[in-house]
């Protein structure tokens, strides 16, 4: 069998063999059967992380959190080619050809495998070079085993992804979730430190990949083989995708080293602290592109009616669901932060409102990246990417020795860029987006969504003195009234949600 007999991810076509249903034959109710189970799943995670985001800034010291969180930007420039681009790749290639999902999985189990070993060792060679101290190079150890448990995890769930099968993904993220924040919340109240901490995520993260391997066994033992022609396909084929997330992820932590070099480990644990609870609410971002890039890619390179009407809701969702928290975060960020930690992350709330814009504008960008590679944009999505990554870095050498002058804080001037970052890939993605994405009527609810939010402002800032509880209900009943008047929604609307959720609940 020669390189082009392999189905590609690019080709656009379903390769379902005689007799059997092809993705793009499934009703829609699978994408939302997999939305809900994501859903269920994330929701639980986030609760259950909120726990350590709490904890871990009370009962560790700053300088713990600072070097964590650069520990983790410095292990996530390698983990970032750490899969290759090959989890894009297989969820398109399997999602337009079910037949060949047990051969990919093999053969991208065992290539990353190995490439993730040989980063590892870069990683800690490099953190040893370069003269970190004893406590950041312990913990680089213990995050370049999270990476390597990640990337091969990351294999198996683009697999399930592709075979619109997440019922079993949310679970066990579920549960690595759980087990994480049981060993973490016992490590933190033991007083055993930053890298035992970490450790806890690196054993959580084991039972997961081994959980999932386990599920997968089915697959590899349909024709599974090492195959060198196949791995040579699938690297190429996934070269599009790193340099894509390359680039993504390059602009959204290379502040963090910068920052590191011009203000020092307690201000990258002001920037990290905000950061943490304004991207926890992208979970649902994340949920939703989860479950859209199968049905997109299914489709082939053709935005057929139905595909772009997906995209559609999927814009939607983001925009109705990030609008109102991040004006929330943004109003209750000074209180809020008091009421966790204290006095000790008091400077993150200049951070924290600042970034409550990027919330919103990232989810809209996430799902406009998914859209443009589910129909092999790839390519011109990566164009973004680049004149992103170079804005960014470019305008980070400026901005935080600035800010670190002026105001003493240089997070400001990485919160400023992030949002400046993310807005001009906005602009990239609207500019690329196909014909019928973000049509006139999602881009008149957008807005209205927005303006919904927006009403919250003067309402909880007339109640400034009193309790934060208390804001937070005004806040959302503000936005209820506001997205009823202005038509985003209505009650049988959120009823039928509700009652979805609930059976995924339920089945799951």
């Amino acid at each position: 069998m020669n390189d082009s007999e392999w189905p590609s991810a690019d080709n656009g076509v379903s390769h379902a063999p005689a007799g059997e249903t092809s993705v793009t034959d499934r009703p829609v109710r699978t994408v939302v059967r997999n939305f809900t189970f994501m859903l269920t799943s994330h929701g639980l995670t986030w609760a259950l992380s909120i726990i350590i985001m709490v904890l871990g800034p009370r009962i560790l010291s700053v300088t713990d959190v600072g070097n964590l969180r650069f520990a983790q930007a410095f292990v996530g420039f390698f983990a970032l080619v750490a899969p290759l681009g090959m989890t894009t790749y297989i969820v398109k290639t399997v999602a337009r050809d079910s037949t060949i999902a047990g051969q990919l999985l093999y053969n991208a189990l065992a290539i990353v495998a190995v490439w993730t070993a040989v980063l590892s060792v870069a990683a800690l060679v490099g953190g040893h070079l370069l003269g970190y101290g004893r406590q950041v190079n312990s913990l680089l150890i213990v995050f370049c085993v999270i990476m390597v448990f990640t990337s091969l995890d990351q294999q198996t769930a683009a697999t399930f992804q592709g075979l619109q099968k997440m019922g079993g993904l949310a679970v066990w993220a579920a549960i690595q979730e759980l087990v994480a924040t049981v060993l973490g919340v016992f490590v933190l109240v033991r007083g055993w430190g930053a890298i035992w901490f970490a450790a806890t995520v690196m054993l959580s993260l084991a039972v997961q990949f081994v959980a999932n391997a386990w599920r997968a066994r089915p697959l590899l033992s349909q024709r599974a083989r090492l195959d060198p022609r196949l791995c040579r396909a699938m690297i190429i084929g996934g070269l599009p995708y790193l340099l894509n997330g390359a680039m993504l992820l390059i602009y959204g932590t290379i502040d963090i080293p910068i920052l590191e070099h011009f203000a020092g480990s307690e201000t990258v644990a002001w920037y990290a602290i905000a950061y943490q609870w304004i991207g926890v609410p992208s979970f649902f971002a994340a949920v939703v592109i989860t479950a859209l890039l199968p049905s997109l890619a299914a489709h082939g390179r053709t935005i057929t009616p139905e595909a772009a009407a997906q995209a559609n809701k999927a814009l939607r969702l983001v925009s109705v669901f990030g609008a109102p928290v991040a004006v929330g975060l943004a109003l209750i960020s000074s209180e809020g932060l008091a009421l966790l930690y204290g006095g000790h992350y008091s400077h993150s709330a200049s951070v924290m409102q600042i970034l409550s814009v990027h919330l919103p504008v990232v989810s809209i960008d996430m799902v406009f990246g998914t859209v443009l590679i589910a129909v092999d944009r790839q390519r011109a999505w990566l164009m973004v990417g680049i004149a992103a990554g170079v804005f960014n870095v470019l305008a980070n050498f400026v901005v935080i020795p600035w800010t670190v002058r002026e105001y003493g804080n240089g997070a400001v001037g990485s919160a400023l860029i992030t949002v400046a970052t993310e807005l001009l890939v906005m602009v990239g993605a609207i500019l690329l987006r196909p014909s019928g994405v973000l049509d006139r009527s999602t881009a008149s609810f957008c807005s209205r969504a927005a303006l919904a939010a927006l009403a919250m402002v003067p309402a909880v800032l007339a109640i400034d003195n009193a309790w934060i509880g208390f804001k937070v209900g005004l806040g959302m009943v503000v936005f209820g009234v506001a997205a009823l008047v202005l038509r985003l929604g209505s009650p049988s609307d959120v009823r039928r949600g509700v009652r979805q959720v609930r059976m995924a609940t339920r089945r799951t």
